[in-house]
């Protein structure tokens, strides 16, 4: 007859330990993986802003160019305008189908998210232009706090970066084009693109 062994203390003591550690493992386990995929969906979805903002610097920021257009007493003036948080601005396009090769822009941020609206005709903002429904529209990026433009000039044989791009008889735009975003997570990207009309280096593109 096979006498009935039973179980110690000990040896329920350290199931039960084993059996909770176990269980704590699989808790963290099932709580850790939803919070990894969205980690993971939120870096996609951020590299996909990023992108976006290097695809629009490339082919707007460093192929913008100096533009002139007349104001309402005829004088000639250049349609560039920028200051901290927005900037309008011509640039060379060379998926224009109209056959000029430029196309206006206005890039700013607006309910946490950056915009570039761009359009064949020009954004003459001096004319206080309400712009049209048939302006086209892209969001770059989202969940953007802030939006810091800066522009780099030549002054006393020195770069120079200012807040925004002052008017002047010269009729020039800036030698390059910043932009520091700040997301509401507190994190940072910075963008800097030399323009291809460059300040009074150039002549590019002006409209007599």
């Amino acid at each position: 007859m096979i006498s009935k062994h039973p179980f110690t203390l000990l040896e329920i003591v350290l199931a039960m330990s084993i059996f909770a550690v176990l269980t704590m493992l699989t808790g963290a386990v099932v709580y850790a993986l939803p919070r990894s995929c969205a980690l993971q969906r939120e870096q996609a979805v951020r590299q996909a802003d990023l992108i976006r903002m290097e695809r629009v610097m490339d082919m707007a920021f460093r192929n913008a160019v100096p533009f002139t257009w007349k104001d309402p007493h005829g004088v000639s003036k250049q349609i560039f305008r920028g200051d901290s948080t927005c900037v309008v601005f011509a640039f060379r396009s060379p998926l224009d189908d109209n056959g000029s090769g430029l196309r206006f822009a206005a890039l700013g941020l607006t309910d946490g998210r950056i915009r570039i609206q761009y359009r064949n005709e020009p954004i003459v903002y001096f004319r206080k232009e309400t712009l049209p429904h048939t302006l086209n529209e892209e969001v770059l990026m989202d969940n953007v706090s802030e939006l810091e433009l800066l522009y780099v000039d030549h002054r006393n044989g020195e770069l120079t970066w200012l807040d925004d791009w002052p008017e002047d008889e010269k009729n020039d735009i800036p030698e390059a084009i910043g932009a520091i975003v700040t997301f509401t997570d507190g994190t940072q990207a910075k963008f800097l693109r030399r323009t291809a009309g460059n300040s009074c280096y150039t002549s590019y593109g002006r409209r007599p």
